[in-house]
């Protein structure tokens, strides 16, 4: 997070013209000022339809902003980051969660919507997607006075496991012991789930005892 305000500060500093046209926050640390900062760069885009400001300073002016936000790391990160300012939508912050640690690692601010890897490996495509859906929700509702240091994806994701699977992991230490104590839980609840299924549509066709359930 020190990081992250470094970056902005740096980016006020040095981007004074376009700064003294639109309304950028001084520092970022509230979802409101990511709020205000997107809402910033389409006051840019609507300055130099108006003539107020050239088209390279513009351009240098949003490469900045994303460079500030990213931690200037290319790929996935910047393509999200330019995805949300597009959009206006900060929900799409939670496609973060799908990029492997090495990806957000030099971007405090993207880090915090990311999960740990240990996480992804436990999870399959629907049940990832599911959470993604999820955590874009709490995004998109969030106050705009929480602080981004309150903001943790894997926080999010170990209570969306426990409200899902009924899975509590808070007692455990490490990231990765948790990760590996949802990773066999996990198994094992869908594989009961599953089991219940099954049986329950081989009781409607009359099979039971075929499946080794008829006790």
């Amino acid at each position: 997070m020190k990081l992250l305000m470094e970056n902005w500060r740096k980016y006020i500093a040095e981007e004074k013209k376009a700064s003294d046209i639109v309304d950028m926050p001084d520092t970022i640390k509230t979802f409101g000022d990511l709020k205000r900062i997107i809402e910033g760069v389409l006051q840019i885009y609507k300055a130099v339809e108006l003539g107020k400001l050239g088209e390279d300073a513009a351009v240098d002016a949003v490469h900045g902003i994303i460079n500030a936000l990213t931690g200037g790391m290319a790929g996935n990160v910047k393509n999200i980051v330019g995805a949300v300012i597009k959009s206006k939508d900060l929900a799409m912050l939670a496609k973060t969660t799908k990029l492997p640690d090495e990806d957000t690692i030099a971007s405090p601010f993207m880090s915090m919507f990311n999960i740990d890897d240990d996480y992804s490996k436990l999870m399959d495509n629907n049940l990832e997607n599911e959470f993604i859906n999820h955590l874009a929700k709490i995004i998109k509702n969030v106050d705009d006075d929480l602080p981004l240091v309150k903001f943790n994806a894997n926080d999010i994701l170990r209570q969306f496991i426990k409200d899902k699977f009924q899975l509590d992991c808070a007692d455990l230490d490490g990231e990765t012991g948790v990760a590996s104590t949802i990773k066999t839980d996990v198994a094992k609840t869908q594989a009961i789930q599953l089991a219940k299924t099954r049986a329950a549509a081989a009781l409607k066709r009359g099979t039971l005892g075929s499946i080794g359930l008829d006790e």
